[in-house]
């Protein structure tokens, strides 16, 4: 079987950028945000691993490919005051990706997406990271993670407080 080309690569991660970032229903505020809900987008769906290898990087996992998506395709993607969103061109994207799909595939993309995005956009950077550190590593090479080591009672309790985690979740958050 062949490899996939480099063009059909590209035009995939396009895509999948362009599915997750329409299910938010605001632009995602930075792109420490957008990196993290694409890292457990391709967590929840390891197919979309190889398309985004994530590295420790200086604030958690982070993907070179999705930087150069974002970086390199502003007639798909607008980075602005209010954060990272769709063009036009970006809508028809996603639309024309989603209409190639299976319903079945194309309603789990969509709730996977819109649940990873709600959460996520419930959470503070910190909260996000300190979760995602705790979870599945990436703290190598961080500048942050003593920092949020150190602050891990509070956020710990945010997280809880807002039902983000079990209480399971947040015994071990404290440890």
């Amino acid at each position: 079987m062949e490899s996939p080309s480099f063009e059909s690569e590209e035009k995939l991660r396009r895509e999948l950028i362009a599915i997750l970032l329409s299910a938010s229903k605001t632009p995602v505020p930075t792109r420490i945000k957008f990196q993290k809900e694409l890292f457990l987008l391709t967590r929840s769906f390891p197919k979309f691993e190889k398309l985004f290898p994530f590295t420790a990087y200086r604030f958690g996992p982070y993907s070179s490919n999705a930087e150069a998506i974002l970086e390199n395709n502003d007639e798909l993607f607008i980075e602005d005051k209010y954060g990272i969103h769709l063009t036009d061109g970006g809508k028809r994207l996603q639309k024309e990706a989603e209409s190639n799909m299976s319903p079945n595939n194309r309603e789990m993309l969509r709730k996977v997406s819109e649940m990873i995005s709600n959460i996520c956009q419930n959470m503070t950077d910190d909260e996000l990271m300190y979760l995602i550190y705790t979870t599945y590593g990436y703290e190598k090479h961080s500048d942050i993670y003593q920092y949020l080591y150190e602050k891990r009672e509070t956020i710990a309790k945010r997280l809880y407080s807002k039902g983000i985690i079990s209480y399971q979740k947040y015994q071990e958050l404290l440890e």
